[in-house]
């Protein structure tokens, strides 16, 4: 595995400070009480762990296009909804 240095480090710092910005919404999710911006931190998790992997670990070097990653944001956004709305309904009719 060859990988840079400079790339892996920036990566890990990436990949700390975005996990614990998940953590931190989970916890502003759970003190709030709203299921919303806590599952966006629980998503949130794995979209910031698959970026730093494709753009700084990856031993490829084949970097997702920009707008590929815009466009799983925006799918996460709309999949944490569905899943708050579904988890949270508890059978309400």
């Amino acid at each position: 595995m060859k990988v840079a240095k400079q790339d892996s480090g920036k990566g890990c710092l990436f990949l700390l400070a975005g996990i614990s910005l998940c953590c931190l919404g989970i916890c502003i999710g759970m003190w709030l009480d709203c299921p919303y911006i806590k599952n966006l931190g629980i998503m949130m998790g794995g979209f910031v762990g698959s970026f730093v992997g494709s753009n700084y670990i990856n031993v490829k070097k084949k970097k997702t296009p920009a707008w590929q990653w815009v466009v799983f944001f925006i799918l996460i956004l709309i999949i944490t909804a569905l899943l708050t709305v579904f988890l949270e309904s508890n059978g309400r009719k």
